[in-house]
């Protein structure tokens, strides 16, 4: 009877080749008892209970008990004598859920006092004071970046109220100061859509100039209702917003290139079609006071001509709330309906989390790129005749300066930069920061130079904050010196007689 032939090589070792052939044993004299195969030796690599030689594959061999990290709320185990008390549960340091203690009786993997012990003498309870620390410490910490706002917000009406109290929280200032800056929150809105989907707009302060001078020409030499030109300026700023999203789509330039680009371009067509030279709104008829038109469009930015004038409200008081801050409050209410509510809003974000991943995924981020820039350009030139109402007439140089207080909104209000992040809510807090900030140190009498150099280190802190894992990251340190603190002051456990 021949024997059987050689088992083949284990998978992984050399093949033996040339004049190096596999042995086999001779045959046996009588088979063994069983119905398990044949087979050569088992060496080292068969798995065990196996009767031929079978590739090891995962669950062949039970491994260890692994029962995972426990919850933070569950208390780790004592220390065992000589044990080291830095090295978490390994050496050292008995795990709750596999080793009885002295006085401590097992239900599950929880541990629960036994009646002949107090709760002072358990380590969860002995370290009560330094675990709660770093549990609101752990789960405060990482919330502060989203409510960054919020809090530069009441520092900021804090700081007015103690410096210049009677001055800052009045009826007259704030609604003046929320005026004014109204045309500058709505280009922050704007400016919100297009960081969301990781890109910048530069040149929304250019575009809200034009739009403003395309009001006031409208006004003074077709004196056209004010339902006419508010439209048409804001159609001026979309030609130019959906310049800028085929410039970054179709000719694939940098959008901060082709919005600074087109900052220029719109700049210089402002002050070409105007010759240079501020145009007026305040238009006289024959009897020398303002015709009907100019009358209704000065109504859009003087807080005097107000939507709810003579009603109380709490903030404003009698005097009512401006036109121009009941078009900021609608435009956020709506774009945050928009990005909150509908498929474009949830576009928006996938395009500015993952373009790659959205485009996968059945979005068109061409369009959506398109959608927002164009948006942006259409709110910019909404909001130039609201500032040129504000100001009673419009200059070439009109909002220039303007796309930085927008985009500084953005970021304060908790927009990320690298998209995918923010919201309309947010930057209606940062645009209200920036105001009542600039109100602030006007009242203080602060130089415009210092004012700038504050407003540009409240961007960087606001940038430096928005950090992955900024909060987490002091908040951990905190923690481990906690620990160990509360690892070296704790007695050892007693131990109780069997």
């Amino acid at each position: 009877m021949s024997a059987h032939p050689p088992v083949g090589a284990a998978h992984g070792r050399t093949d033996p080749r040339y004049r190096r052939r596999r042995e086999g044993r001779g045959a046996r004299a009588d088979g063994p008892a069983g119905d398990g195969r044949r087979g050569g030796a088992g060496r080292l690599l068969r798995t065990s209970r196996a009767d031929r030689h079978v590739r090891p594959h995962p669950g062949a061999v039970r491994g260890p008990d692994h029962r995972g990290i426990p919850p933070r709320s569950r208390a780790w185990g004592a220390v065992r004598p000589g044990g080291d008390p830095h090295r978490g549960h390994g050496a050292g340091r008995a795990h709750p859920a596999r080793r009885e203690r002295p006085g401590a009786a097992m239900t599950g993997d929880r541990l629960r006092p036994s009646p002949d012990r107090t709760t002072e003498d358990l380590p969860g309870e002995r370290q009560a004071l330094p675990a709660r620390i770093r549990l609101t410490l752990t789960r405060l910490l990482p919330y502060l970046g989203a409510a960054q706002g919020y809090i530069g917000l009441l520092l900021v009406i804090a700081f007015g109220i103690l410096t210049k109290g009677q001055y800052f929280w009045n009826q007259t200032n704030l609604t003046n100061a929320i005026t004014a800056f109204s045309s500058r929150g709505i280009l922050a809105v704007g400016v919100t859509l297009v960081i969301l989907t990781a890109g910048i707009d530069l040149s929304v302060g250019s575009i809200m100039g034009i739009g403003s001078m395309t009001a006031a020409m409208l006004l003074v030499h077709q004196n056209l209702s004010p339902w006419l030109i508010v439209p048409a300026s804001a159609a001026v700023g979309a030609v130019f917003g959906l310049a800028n999203g085929l410039g970054t789509t179709v000719l694939r330039i940098q959008s901060f290139v082709m919005t600074l680009a087109m900052l220029s371009i719109v700049r210089g067509i402002d002050r070409q079609v105007s010759g240079n030279v501020a145009v007026g709104t305040a238009v006289a008829g024959e009897n020398g006071q303002p015709t009907r038109q100019a009358a209704a469009f000065a109504q859009l930015g003087t807080p005097g001509h107000t939507l709810f004038q003579g009603t109380w409200l709490p903030l404003f008081g009698k005097a009512g709330i401006g036109y121009p801050v009941v078009a900021f409050i609608a435009v956020c209410i709506v774009f945050q309906i928009v990005l909150t509510k509908t498929r474009f809003g949830r576009h928006i974000y996938a395009v500015g989390g993952n373009p790659t991943a959205a485009r996968l995924s059945g979005v068109n981020v061409t369009l959506v790129v398109v959608a927002v820039f164009t948006l942006s350009g259409l709110l910019a030139g909404f909001a130039g005749p609201i500032d040129a109402a504000y100001s009673a007439s419009a200059d070439p140089l009109a909002g220039t300066g303007y796309e930085l207080d927008a985009i500084a909104a953005a970021v304060i209000g908790g927009a990320s930069l690298a998209g995918g992040k923010g919201t309309v809510t947010g930057t209606f807090v940062g645009a209200l920061i920036l105001t009542l900030l600039d109100n602030v140190l006007g009242l203080n009498a602060i130089s415009t130079n210092a004012q700038l150099i504050i407003k540009g280190s409240i961007v960087v802190v606001a940038v430096v904050l928005q950090r992955p894992g900024f909060f987490r990251g002091i908040a951990e340190p905190i923690t481990r010196r906690l620990r160990r603190q509360a690892a070296a002051t704790a007695p050892p456990p007693s131990e109780s007689g069997p």
